[in-house]
């Protein structure tokens, strides 16, 4: 894994707290989220679409990722889709306290 897919979920992780802090960053995101995020320091090649979709109380996304190539037992699927920086309303974000994230995030219900 190259250095720079090792610090995308912190960068990911930055960019949400910031969009959370800042609703002008937020409605940049929103509108063109590649830009935003190239600008962050997360690049994709010039082939790959990306999407930022919000998930609320009442409407929650589910974001299937590519399957691992080769063959991994089920413990090591486990793993493997356990690593993600944020994965849904209630999960904390690994985030710095630079970030401002401080708590769990929870749909905007305390």
């Amino acid at each position: 894994m190259s250095d720079a897919e090792r610090q995308k979920p912190a960068l990911l992780g930055k960019v949400i707290a910031r969009a959370w802090r800042d609703p002008a960053f937020k409605a940049k995101l929103l509108a063109d989220p590649k830009a935003v995020l190239n600008e962050a320091g997360v690049t994709f090649p010039t082939d790959v679409t990306v999407r930022v979709v919000e998930d609320t109380p009442t409407h929650f996304h589910l974001v299937l990722p590519p399957k691992p190539t080769g063959a991994l037992s089920e413990e090591a699927l486990d793993h493997v889709a356990a690593g993600a920086c944020y994965r849904g309303q209630t999960q904390v974000l690994h985030c710095s306290k630079d970030d401002g994230v401080t708590g769990h995030y929870n749909g905007g219900q305390s």
